[in-house]
């Protein structure tokens, strides 16, 4: 990847926003380095009916490699990294991945959140059955009973 390269806008963040905004983008010709460190809540999601265009269901790392399939085919670069400090320099922006400076004009934060999760025996387990899941629309969990 050519790091001298100048880029439109840098996005920290490979999660299904980073990435959509990606798309978007690089349709309207922007030259854009997308910044992901691989921890998208998404790769949790067994299977999800609630993203537009996917009503049969689609899991969650499914949509990632579509999305940033995507994002690639209208010219978005991807950089697997993290990106440790962001700072205001003359001309937009400096951020610091993986020890190497990159600058943009402008850039859009995607970093997504956090789950809190409940203190439950068993958690993980229930999530990756699915008797628990995360909800992606109302960021709270919901249990469902008999499964």
């Amino acid at each position: 990847m050519d790091f001298a390269k100048n880029f439109d806008c840098l996005i920290i963040g490979g999660g299904p926003a980073g990435l959509t905004a990606a798309t978007y983008l690089g349709r309207f010709h922007r030259r854009v380095l997308l910044v992901d460190a691989g921890q998208s809540r998404a790769q949790q999601i067994p299977e999800s009916h609630n993203y537009p265009g996917f009503a049969e269901g689609i899991s969650g790392p499914e949509l990632l490699r579509e999305l940033t399939r995507q994002a690639r085919q209208y010219g978005a670069d991807i950089l697997h990294g993290t990106a440790t400090n962001l700072v205001h320099a003359d001309n937009g922006f400096a951020a610091t991945i993986d020890g190497r400076t990159i600058t943009a004009p402008r850039v859009l934060l995607a970093t997504g959140l956090t789950d809190i999760s409940p203190d439950m025996p068993g958690l993980q387990q229930a999530v990756a059955r699915t008797s628990i899941r995360y909800c992606p629309v109302c960021d709270a969990y919901v249990s469902h009973p008999g499964r």
